[in-house]
């Protein structure tokens, strides 16, 4: 048996011309608010997107209560709304709009084949977002790009 290994090299003397920023963002960077940091953190780096979903601000999300839902789903929005003015991209992360990012101990649903939990409530409805989005717990269906409507 032979093991096969793939090999890169990179030549760092040789420039391959000037650096695109292509894939600068961050994940849970803003306040809840969206205010903050000031826009010229995200210029200075040349940033394009900001992956968010309001993980830990409470006690869960969808998956506790439409109170805790709501406060991620405000920030998620006012975090949306702030990447659309910077002209960024937002990626939505529907797990921590439901609750599975360590603050509960709420399983994802139809998490070993049970989807009872998720077909027995109101929570398997497609929403369509204030932002133009389309979301559903089994995932995202549909995305708006750079402030564009999802149609």
């Amino acid at each position: 048996m032979t093991d096969a290994y793939t090999f890169v090299t990179v030549d760092f003397a040789s420039a391959g011309g000037a650096p695109a920023y292509h894939a600068s963002g961050m994940i849970y960077g803003m306040t809840p608010d969206g205010s903050l940091p000031q826009d010229h953190f995200f210029k200075d780096i040349k940033w394009h997107y900001m992956r968010a979903g309001g993980a830990q601000l409470n006690s869960g999300g969808y998956a506790t209560g439409l109170a805790d839902h709501r406060t991620r789903w405000n920030s998620t929005l006012a975090q949306y709304k702030r990447t659309v003015a910077l002209g960024g991209t937002f990626v939505l992360l529907p797990h921590d709009l439901w609750g599975t990012d360590g603050t509960t101990g709420q399983g994802w649903p139809g998490g070993n084949g049970d989807r009872t939990q998720f077909d027995a409530s109101e929570h398997g409805d497609p929403i369509r977002l204030a932002c133009g989005a389309i979301v559903s717990l089994h995932g995202v269906i549909g995305f708006p790009l750079r402030g564009q409507s999802a149609r």
